[in-house]
């Protein structure tokens, strides 16, 4: 928590805390590759890796479970993840933004840019973005040859788990492409909640609680021998295809229209009221869906864009695209006091205590504020209205 506040308030810190958090970092990943309860939440995991990035300019390579074989991917334009930004615009950036966290707004003027300026219409898709597990497929004759996890950036090389997948036929190929004998599929491995409550309570573990859909679907990939039972809780969304040089992105799933496309670049006023609308619309859809959503996949779609737009391959992301993730969950609750908390090297920590508020499973009465600075800047009083949003730490506005 002092490490968060400091990073927020520009505080630099020592090489020690840096490796630390390094460690943390990697403990985290391996409690997600095994199918283990974590204590943070994808999001939260997001936001410290971030800072770890900004602060080291490295990502997080976890050697995986022991045993398990490494190799490079057929497809390596399908392999990685996307980039992330956590608001619409440079405007809805408040007091609680952490530095690293960009705008939908800056990446497009700089893809706008970057594609000639002027006011021309490009086909920008709006998509669904699944809480899951990343695996990518090489299919020969429409039957799986190979499956790898999403794996690490700076190798190439993610997890085999190919003896899960093996000899499975695909279904749900997007129709009006010429769909050639070999070609790559990326896939979200996603369980509903209703299976989740069935999973959890036919494998149920105690040593092993599951926290959420996603800790089970990752147990599951990379489990040595998950049954063929096991794998029936287990559903795979496709993402995209590389087919014939080209990536080709499917507008449904499940014969449900869960894309919106929209042409932006002539009018920026007009774009972004209608990104808002369309994000707004795509909530309300996940809302009602039996499965974890944390957001909207942003990309351009035609063709001279993403190749004008193209891959950073040291990262293992596409420039043609962004994941928007939704907004942390934030309730409004009332302050009791601000106590002041003595550390052991005498620093002196002002802390919110408020009413009861119960997010992501905790119950919340305690908030820091970090610095004496700041409390003085939020000028509190007792019984004033304050909201509390939860990230990685509870933060008190």
């Amino acid at each position: 928590r002092n490490l968060i506040m400091r990073y927020r308030t520009n505080t630099s810190l020592s090489s020690e805390e840096i490796d630390e958090l390094e460690v943390v970092l990697q403990s985290l990943d391996t409690l997600y590759i095994n199918g283990w309860e974590s204590p943070l939440s994808d999001a939260e995991y997001d936001k410290l890796h971030a800072i770890y990035n900004d602060l080291t300019g490295k990502s997080i390579t976890n050697k995986g479970e022991k045993g398990k074989r490494k190799v490079k991917h057929d497809y390596p334009e399908l392999k990685g993840t996307i980039q992330k930004v956590h608001y619409i615009t440079e405007n809805d950036k408040g007091s609680n933004a952490i530095k690293t966290h960009a705008s939908l707004e800056r990446w497009l003027e700089s893809a706008f840019e970057k594609l000639g300026g002027g006011h021309r219409k490009w086909t920008v898709g709006f998509y669904l973005k699944f809480d899951g597990v990343s695996v990518v497929f090489s299919i020969k004759d429409g039957v799986i040859d190979k499956a790898i996890t999403r794996g690490d950036a700076d190798t190439g090389e993610g997890t085999d788990v190919s003896a899960n997948f093996k000899g499975i036929r695909l279904a749900g190929l997007p129709l009006g492409v010429n769909v050639p004998d070999k070609f790559g599929v990326k896939t979200e491995a996603i369980m509903t909640l209703d299976n989740f409550k069935k999973y959890s309570k036919k494998y149920a573990n105690p040593n092993r609680k599951l926290e959420d859909p996603r800790s089970a679907v990752s147990g599951i990939i990379n489990s040595e021998t998950p049954s063929k039972q096991m794998l029936e809780f287990v559903e795979l969304v496709p993402l995209a295809y590389y087919m014939n040089g080209k990536y080709v992105f499917p507008d449904d799933y499940r014969g449900e229209y869960s894309c919106v496309k929209l042409e932006l670049g002539e009018d920026r006023e007009r774009d972004f009221q209608a990104i808002r609308k369309t994000i707004a619309h795509m909530k309300k859809i996940i809302d009602n869906y039996d499965m974890n959503c944390d957001g909207v996949v942003v990309r351009f779609l035609d063709h001279e864009a993403i190749e004008t737009l193209g891959r950073d391959e040291s990262k293992s992301v596409n420039r043609f695209e962004r994941a928007y993730k939704f907004p942390p969950e934030e309730k409004e609750t009332t302050l009791l006091d601000v106590e002041f908390q003595v550390g052991l090297l005498g620093t002196i920590s002002p802390v919110a205590k408020v009413e009861k508020v119960k997010m992501k499973g905790k119950k919340i009465s305690s908030v820091s504020l970090g610095s004496i600075d700041r409390f003085k800047t939020l000028n509190l009083r007792k019984g004033d209205k304050v909201v509390v949003k939860y990230e990685i730490i509870p933060y008190l506005d």
